[in-house]
């Protein structure tokens, strides 16, 4: 692709081995598409939420709980770091830890391969203006730790359109 070559020219993109993973998408219509299945992968918020039920932090209510304290708090963005989040604490760090724990090489190369593939895509994203970016649009390949986005009906800052 046009941006992988463009990386590969670059001496510090190589240095870094930076690069971005690809699929095929076949257009349909100006809004409806065909993508090619991305082997390996699952969504990056099924991930977390595994992590969540396994720690007895998520259940069918949570949702529905953190939406009434979304409501009953009038969340700002304070709010939601002393109220919300703290009921969510980090645990994605684990999945590479479950994920390659017999394997250090690999545990690195993965957590690597996901810092280095999650960068090029949220530059790539920025510079594009893609939007609607959540947990089932990211997804995560199981073998290498590849950061895979999907879903591209935002572009161009579209999303700022969204109510």
């Amino acid at each position: 692709t046009m941006l992988t070559r463009l990386l590969a020219r670059a001496p510090s993109s190589r240095k870094r081995r930076l690069y971005l993973r690809t699929f095929a998408v076949l257009p349909l219509t100006e809004d409806c598409g065909i993508i090619e299945w991305v082997p390996n992968t699952t969504g990056l918020r099924h991930v977390i939420q595994a992590l969540y039920v396994q720690d007895g932090i998520y259940t069918k209510q949570t949702l529905g709980d953190v939406k009434r304290m979304h409501e009953s708090l009038k969340a700002t963005p304070t709010t939601w770091m002393s109220e919300i989040l703290k009921k969510f604490p980090p645990v994605f760090h684990r999945w590479f830890l479950n994920r390659w724990k017999d394997r250090p090489a690999a545990w690195h190369g993965a957590r690597t391969a996901f810092a280095h593939t999650a960068a090029v895509w949220s530059m790539v994203g920025h510079v594009v203006g893609l939007g609607d970016r959540h947990g089932e649009n990211i997804l995560l390949d199981q073998e290498s730790g590849d950061c895979v986005h999907v879903d591209f009906s935002c572009l161009f800052d579209k999303g700022l359109e969204l109510e």
